[in-house]
């Protein structure tokens, strides 16, 4: 039986804090929104079965490209939002 399922995205380092440790210290309003629609985005992708367990940092190395919270070009890392299976 398979523990965890995981779905990669690409998201600014602006972001990473808020969306991580929930420390939304330095964020505009209208960022605050966009990394609370990202997560809610995220949860909406729990596959059948699972349920959310947290977001996690996949590889630290940054890479110019566009953020798939904002949608805006940055210095993105890579993140993984991990679902735990209900059964196991």
């Amino acid at each position: 039986m398979q523990k965890s399922t995981e779905l990669s995205f690409y998201i600014s380092t602006h972001y990473l804090s808020a969306l991580i440790n929930g420390d939304y210290s330095g964020l505009e309003t209208h960022e605050m929104q966009t990394v609370e629609d990202f997560h809610n985005f995220a949860h909406s992708q729990c596959p059948d079965g699972f349920e959310w367990g947290h977001f996690s940092v996949t590889n630290e190395e940054t890479d110019l490209r566009e953020c798939e919270a904002s949608e805006k070009l940055a210095d993105c890392v890579e993140v993984t939002a991990i679902f735990w299976n209900k059964k196991a």
